[in-house]
């Protein structure tokens, strides 16, 4: 779907930004991500190591394709979370 969605907008001449909006495990703890309640992304060396296979897979993929301007890594991460009380500030 990513390379029909890439050739469309290469016929357009509009770039494109890859964003990973739901990392393996969720980076947020909230329904955005499809986690489960907690950001397990942070805690799980599993985890961690899909999301990392799931970029090189990426930028392997679309390396010399003028029309994917950049990445986003990890939309939105929540780097404070607390089971008890979910997010916490991080003022």
């Amino acid at each position: 779907m990513l390379d029909r969605l890439i050739g469309w907008c290469k016929a357009e001449k509009l770039y494109v930004m890859l964003d990973l909006h739901a990392a393996p495990g969720g980076q947020t703890g909230a329904n955005i991500d499809d986690s489960a309640g907690y950001p397990w992304l942070y805690d799980s060396p599993q985890e961690q190591e899909h999301l990392m296979a799931i970029w090189r897979r990426l930028a392997t993929h679309y390396r010399d394709e003028p029309m994917v301007l950049g990445y986003d890594l990890l939309n939105e991460p929540i780097p404070a979370f607390s089971e008890a009380g979910g997010f916490e500030s991080c003022a």
